[in-house]
């Protein structure tokens, strides 16, 4: 899937503003090159789109720029969905069906990719529904600051304390009561059929190589941290809810 247009980007940046936004600023904000900017901002700004004031740019306040931008946000809102879920389908299909993940470093990721927690929780929530993922939440409790590992193999899973719902809430209130820090995550593993695993692992291999290079060393980064923190205590439940 093509990269979104930097035209796309400066739309966005400058609706979701709302309000005029320094010139200067666009560059930084959306990573990308001062004269990739430059270009695509002077484009706009002589289509009648934006107009700039000094050092600033903002929306022009006419209907036909108005409807320009609602048109071309929807049709690129959507590619951008789409490309968040091939990623986290991928992703989850890389790592296989005997591995967890957490939900915050997909969060993390499709954001990045210009997504919303808001497009996770429908993806997840649809998945769930046809079985093609399986949901998790973890509690860390420690006297220190506890820690969780990015991903899960399925066997991590014996070393923890199953409980149920009441009892997952009542261990965070007696820990909590005892001074204990808590940390609570929820974790998600794909179980897609073969060959629609294999189709998400070949879309990361030809399309985002470089995101699965980076989710493998943030998870080794955060296995290491495990080491600095032996005395943590474990707790997970299985869960079927839509995710925070």
């Amino acid at each position: 899937m093509k990269e979104i247009p930097p035209i796309v980007k400066i739309l966005k940046y400058v609706l979701a503003a709302s309000g005029p936004v320094r010139y200067d600023h666009i560059s930084s904000a959306l990573q990308e090159g001062q004269g990739t900017i430059a270009a695509a901002a002077d484009r706009l700004v002589a289509d009648g789109i934006l107009e700039r004031d000094a050092d600033y740019l903002r929306l022009c306040q006419t209907p036909a720029a108005e409807e320009f931008c609602r048109k071309l946000c929807t049709v690129f809102d959507k590619l951008i969905e789409e490309r968040a879920r091939s990623i986290v389908r991928g992703i989850l299909s890389g790592l296989g069906p005997g591995r967890f993940l957490k939900v915050s470093l997909l969060r993390y990721v499709i954001n990045k990719e210009g997504s919303s927690p808001a497009a996770l929780r429908d993806l997840l929530d649809s998945e769930l529904g046809v079985g093609h993922v399986r949901l998790v939440k973890a509690l860390a409790v420690s006297e220190l600051a506890p820690v969780l590992p990015a991903d899960m193999p399925d066997y991590y899973l014996s070393h923890f304390h199953q409980v149920s719902p009441e009892q997952f809430e009542a261990v965070k209130r007696r820990e909590l009561k005892a001074g204990m820090s808590i940390l609570e995550c929820h974790y998600v593993a794909g179980t897609y059929p073969p060959e629609l695993a294999e189709e998400h692992k070949r879309y990361m291999a030809e399309e985002k190589p470089e995101i699965m290079s980076w989710v493998s060393m943030e998870v080794s980064r955060q296995l290491r941290a495990l080491g600095n923190n032996p005395k943590c205590y474990w707790y997970f439940l299985k869960t079927a809810e839509i995710l925070e």
